[in-house]
């Protein structure tokens, strides 16, 4: 396994653990960010095994290469079209 990608999968495992200790802590916490965890551990579970597959990197609807530099800071995006909305998002001016 290439070293960035080891790098993300150790990171992907390590937010997986915090996650599920966030989720068992006992603490009460709402309903809405109950989902919202257990959506980014299915997330992070659906990257862990992209990679374990030899697929991760990929779009998942044309099977093209996503950008490493994007995969490096959102390693569970899934499509060449969630990259280019977040392309969009960060494009807009702060002024």
């Amino acid at each position: 396994m290439e070293y960035n990608v080891l790098r993300l999968y150790n990171e992907l495992h390590k937010m997986k653990k915090e996650l599920l200790t966030k989720q068992l802590d006992g603490k009460k916490m709402s309903d809405t960010v109950a989902v919202m965890i257990n959506e980014e551990i299915s997330d992070i579970e659906q990257a862990i095994n992209k990679i374990d597959s030899g697929t991760f990197g990929r779009c998942e609807t044309s099977n093209e290469l996503i950008p490493f530099e994007i995969l490096s800071i959102i390693p569970t995006i899934r499509t060449k079209k969630d990259v280019e909305v977040i392309r969009k998002h960060f494009k807009k001016s702060l002024n």
